[in-house]
């Protein structure tokens, strides 16, 4: 028992000063790219944007890293999509599980200061990687949630399981505000 307390206080102790020492280059946003609409929401929301952007979506979602290759300069990283269209709810269980390995590997490696998302499946190891990220290593990573517009009456099943650990949730329909006392209308955003 005590040599695995060792070990954990070790392993603890390393990564703190490991990422207190490593290099930080200047503000960093993720986007959590989607398949269908979401890519062309999240990349119509961030059109100002002009420092370095890591683009994160699905292995099986080539054309949303096209699309942002197309107008951003930035890195991409694949995931395990968490739940394919019309999978079960039971066995996306599984296949959330077996993305989070990569997520955290991708939040860990590339510290992002802000991460938006707004609802596809991929997003929720990468948010909750960050979110331990956050409480590992006190990075103050934000996690920005934006509803996509489609959602008119309730949230996205991503919605609502990340809804606990943003920073900011944004709904896009004043009705949804309502019934999320966390959530921010500001009209149609995308």
């Amino acid at each position: 028992m005590d040599f695995w307390l060792w070990v954990c206080t070790s392993v603890v102790i390393w990564y703190s000063f490991w990422y207190i020492m490593r290099p930080k280059p200047g503000k960093t946003l993720m986007l959590i790219l989607g398949s269908g609409g979401h890519t062309t929401e999240i990349l119509r929301l961030i059109e100002s944007w002009d420092g370095p952007i890591i683009g994160v979506h699905a292995s099986n979602d080539q054309l949303s890293r096209t699309r942002f290759l197309c107008q951003y300069t930035g890195t991409t990283f694949d995931v395990f999509r968490s739940r394919n269209v019309g999978q079960s709810y039971f066995t996306s269980i599984f296949t959330t599980i077996y993305s989070f390995l990569p997520a955290f590997w991708i939040v860990f490696r590339t510290n992002p200061d802000l991460i938006i998302t707004n609802g596809p499946g991929t997003a929720l190891p990468i948010c909750y990687s960050a979110f331990a990220n956050k409480i590992l290593t006190l990075h103050d990573v934000k996690i920005v949630f934006v509803e996509s517009i489609c959602r008119t009456k309730t949230i996205s099943l991503a919605g609502k399981l990340i809804y606990p650990i943003t920073n900011e949730f944004y709904v896009q329909w004043e009705e949804l505000r309502e019934k999320y006392p966390k959530a921010k209308y500001l009209g149609l955003l995308a």
